[in-house]
């Protein structure tokens, strides 16, 4: 299978660490052009550093913008950037996130407002004002959203993660037959447990737990999260459209 995103450009939200920039390292690997969208602008030099280094000798942009998703002034004053610099947004990847760990009855009303910003608002948002210059393009377009296994299998304190998760796979349906009129194709990536800086500090301390349920037991890795978006976006997937694409190692296949 070979991959040819030449000429494409692709927006990752979230893309300066973890998933989202291993996911912008392969991209430009194929050669589209990356627009990584953050809020902590000074984690991007770093993020381009770590793409051209697994990437000496690509010559595609990589641009650096700083926007909060959850706020639709910056998103279209982002896209108007954009707009001014290519023709056209062939990918988008709702990848910005954050993770959220309480338990009902100490849940704080600040963290679930930014739980839902950062998570579904942002997703929604961003479909939304993307999807809307997306569908006056001519060929196949992309958006592809993150979700997590907590948003299939309930996760204890965890609730409101889980179910913003789990709303995103709901929207991935809803968004993916409302815009498949437009050529715009709406898929969903859904994680297991994957070794990121994040997540680095909880698999260790809960490693036996966490390794009994994945029937290839080991964890997964952002590469592998990152070749399935690829997939999902490329013209190998052009007749797949709001499906939930699991990366999980087979976790819970069978219960005991």
């Amino acid at each position: 299978m070979v991959y040819n995103f030449n000429n494409k450009t692709v927006l990752i939200t979230g893309g300066v660490s973890g998933i989202g920039l291993e996911t912008a390292s392969r991209y430009y690997e194929l050669d589209a052009n990356i627009i990584i969208c953050g809020r902590n602008k000074e984690k991007f030099q770093a993020a381009k550093d770590y793409i051209l280094q697994n990437n000496p000798k690509k010559k595609a942009e990589i641009l650096t913008y700083q926007c909060d998703m959850s706020n639709e002034q910056e998103i279209k004053k982002m896209i108007d950037e954009i707009k001014s610099k290519f023709d056209e947004i062939n990918i988008f990847i709702n990848n910005c996130s954050t993770w959220l760990s309480s338990s009902i009855l100490e849940l704080k009303v600040e963290d679930l407002n930014d739980a839902y910003n950062n998570i579904l608002k942002s997703t929604i948002l961003g479909t939304k004002i993307i999807g809307s210059e997306m569908k006056n393009k001519n060929g196949d377009k992309s958006i592809i959203n993150i979700s997590s296994f907590a948003g299939i299998m309930p996760q204890k304190n965890s609730s409101i993660y889980a179910c913003l998760k789990a709303a995103i796979i709901n929207f991935t349906k809803s968004s993916a037959s409302e815009l498949a009129q437009y050529g715009i194709r709406v898929n969903c990536i859904t994680p297991g447990v994957i070794n990121t800086n994040m997540t680095k500090e909880y698999i260790e301390k809960n490693k036996n737990n966490l390794l009994k349920p994945i029937s290839l037991n080991r964890f997964g890795k952002m590469k592998e999260v990152a070749n399935g978006i690829i997939f999902l976006s490329s013209e190998y997937a052009n007749y797949i459209n709001g499906e939930n694409l699991c990366i999980t190692g087979g976790k819970y296949l069978t219960q005991e």
